[in-house]
Parts: structure tokens; C-alpha cells; sequence
């Protein structure tokens, strides 16, 4: 089984802007095309998840280390498996970011000998959000199905705004060796729903 560094396997994960992944032992990273995948797979359910939201474009998190913070990421970097505590430093969190703080106590409260958290980021319009659908396992495969809705009516927004969004789900198995999966992105948060483009971090 090829041995992959924490932070390298972080990186693939971001870099993948249409899919997401968690894979056990294999030897094959490629991907699996929709027509190949007719087993959606087990539902997961005992799964817990958090989303925070600023009206602002920034990276809450990032994967690599910058002694300069010039240097930074400045937009949502994609998604990150994290697979084991925040003290192995494999992913930083913005130290300024009232979300990213909460994010970072969200990943600090996982037992990550039985779980692992996938962080999903990305910007939204002033009146989107989004909204975990469905989570799916198949084999050594996890699927996460995100649908897209408008923000309630009561809500205050802009169209026009770009806003950072962030979910994460800490998810009820450990996440050793990640790989490359799939995500779906929906119109409307209803099973009729249109597919769309997937999209992801800070490749729009």
C-alpha cells in the first residue's frame, strides 16, 4: 500500500476542485466516472456537522505552513481530511477568524481514533447557503451530496455578495489515506433536483 505524508494527502484532497474523497488501502487513485458507479453505496447517518459563514472572501483554513502571513492563502481553499489532532499540524486555521475558531474547536473534539472530519470550503452568493443532503459510503469511497437553497426570507442579503461558507462534518470512522471520491452539487434541496457544475474552493 503506497504511504502517503498527512500534509500531502491534505493537498490532493484541496487540489481536487469537482470531488472529494476518503479511501482505505488501495493501489489505484484514479477516478471513478459516474457511469461506473451504479451501487450508490450505504447511507451514513451517525454523522455530526457544523457550518459557519462570514460576509467576507478568506481562507479559514489552509494546508500548508507560511511563516509569512503575506503568503497566506486569500480565498477558501477547498476541502482538507483531517485525520488525526490539530497538535501533528496538518492543517492551520486563520487565527483572526471568529468561523475559523469555531472550526478549529469543532476539529479539536474529535476522537480521532474512531472518527475523522472533512471540511468543505468554498464562497456562496449574499442569499445562498448550503446544505449537506446525503452521505453515502461504498467500500473504501464516501460520497457527500451538498444542495444549494436560498437563504430564509427574513434574512437580510445581498445577490450580488460574495460570503465564505464552510461545512464540516466529523464523520464516525477514522480516515486513513485519503484518495479521490466524488461530490455533488444540487440546485435546489429536494430529490427532484437538477445537477449542476460541482464547484469548490478557489477555482470559480
Amino acid at each position: 500500500m503506497p504511504q502517503w505524508s498527512r500534509r500531502r494527502a491534505l493537498r490532493a484532497v484541496a487540489a481536487t476542485a469537482t470531488t472529494v474523497a476518503l479511501a482505505g488501502c488501495n493501489d489505484s487513485t484514479d477516478r471513478l466516472d459516474t457511469d461506473q458507479r451504479r451501487d450508490p453505496g450505504d447511507p451514513v447517518t451517525d454523522y455530526e456537522t457544523t457550518t459557519v459563514r462570514e460576509e467576507r472572501v478568506f481562507a479559514p483554513f489552509w494546508l500548508e505552513e507560511y511563516e509569512d502571513e503575506a503568503n497566506r492563502p486569500k480565498r477558501p481553499v477547498g476541502g482538507a481530511l483531517v485525520t488525526e489532532p490539530l497538535a501533528e499540524g496538518s492543517i492551520s486555521f486563520d487565527p483572526d477568524a471568529e468561523a475559523a475558531a469555531s472550526l478549529r474547536t469543532f476539529v479539536a473534539d474529535t476522537d480521532f481514533q474512531r472518527e475523522c472530519v472533512y471540511l468543505w470550503s468554498r464562497t456562496v452568493g449574499g442569499c445562498e447557503t448550503l446544505k449537506l443532503a446525503d452521505v453515502r459510503r461504498q467500500g473504501d469511497e464516501l460520497e457527500l451530496e451538498v444542495c444549494r437553497q436560498l437563504q430564509p426570507p427574513d434574512v437580510a442579503c445581498e445577490r450580488d455578495d460574495e460570503h465564505t461558507f464552510v461545512l464540516a462534518v466529523r464523520l464516525p470512522f477514522p480516515g486513513d489515506d485519503p484518495r479521490i471520491g466524488r461530490r455533488s452539487v444540487h440546485s435546489t434541496c429536494d430529490d427532484e433536483a437538477e445537477p449542476l457544475t460541482p464547484v469548490g474552493g478557489d477555482s470559480e
